[in-house]
């Protein structure tokens, strides 16, 4: 078995990718594209948020390597077509740090180094801008279409608050979301598929900027009810099976019983805030 030396050295990880890119490396790699690795770059980065959101930290270690894997592995797919190689793509993350924190690297440090969590990211959007010539919609062309609707609707109004383009207060999106209801209700009377559907996004999109001016990501709050409803209907399961019931033959005011048990029985899962464990 060859030996790479250091394995917490970075580039043994890349004189790895190169072995199983070379000419007696491993046939599966060598065949591999950026359409063909799309899916596992998905799948990691969900993994590595699952376990971000579960506060695993010996989870996270792990997916955070196999991100790092499907990072190289892309950059390898991209430097044999003689396109860029990860040292590439390395540079151009430092350049763009240190281009974007001018209050921290630049001629301005000294001026700026009061500046606030939010003045700093007013700013940054503005450099953005200004890479983007000026314009705040090259920059919501960079918002990835393949993001959840939810947490893309949530970056793309972020993106254009920065310029004055939003609500004054959380009342006024939330008076609005009112007035999106009363127009999806209207819409449901016409029963017309689409303008149902037209309705229902907007909704959804008004709601996600409800949870903005709250400080809250839907998307992180849509994913985190999720998996409460699921935790409370596996505890309705197994009381059901406790009590030698089959769910599936009981009627709808049985289960509800059942799920307002599972809800008194099931223990609030503890959140991690800051590092610190909250009730």
């Amino acid at each position: 078995m060859r030996k790479f030396g250091d394995y917490k050295n970075f580039e043994t990880l890349i004189k790895i990718m190169d072995t199983l890119h070379g000419p007696r490396g491993c046939p599966w790699d060598r065949k591999q594209n950026v359409a063909s690795l799309r899916k596992y770059f998905l799948e990691e980065a969900y993994e590595t948020l699952d376990a971000a959101d579960r506060a695993d930290m010996d989870a996270l270690k792990d997916e955070l390597g196999d991100m790092l894997l499907e990072i190289v592995f892309l950059a390898k797919v991209a430097e044999k077509k003689g396109a860029f190689d990860i040292h590439d793509s390395i540079e151009a993350i430092c350049k763009k740090l240190l281009r974007r924190h001018p209050h921290i690297f630049g001629k301005e440090a000294k001026k700026l180094e009061k500046m606030s969590a939010e003045d700093v990211f007013r700013r940054w959007t503005h450099l953005k801008m200004e890479e983007g010539g000026g314009k705040i919609s090259v920059q919501l062309d960079k918002i990835p279409k393949n993001l959840p609707a939810l947490l893309r609707a949530f970056r793309i109004s972020e993106r254009v608050s920065k310029i004055g383009f939003d609500w004054k207060s959380a009342s006024d999106v939330w008076t609005q979301f009112l007035r999106e209801i009363d127009e999806f209700k209207k819409a449901a009377k016409s029963k017309s598929t689409k303008k149902i559907e037209d309705e229902f996004g907007d909704l959804l999109f008004t709601l996600a900027n409800v949870g903005r001016h709250y400080g809250i990501c839907a998307e992180d709050a849509l994913r985190a009810s999720t998996e409460k409803f699921k935790r409370r209907f596996k505890k309705l399961e197994e009381i059901a099976l406790k009590k030698g019931l089959n769910i599936s033959e009981l009627p709808l005011e049985k289960l509800d019983e059942l799920w307002e048990e599972a809800k008194k029985k099931l223990k609030k899962p503890k959140i991690i805030c800051d590092g610190k464990k909250v009730k």
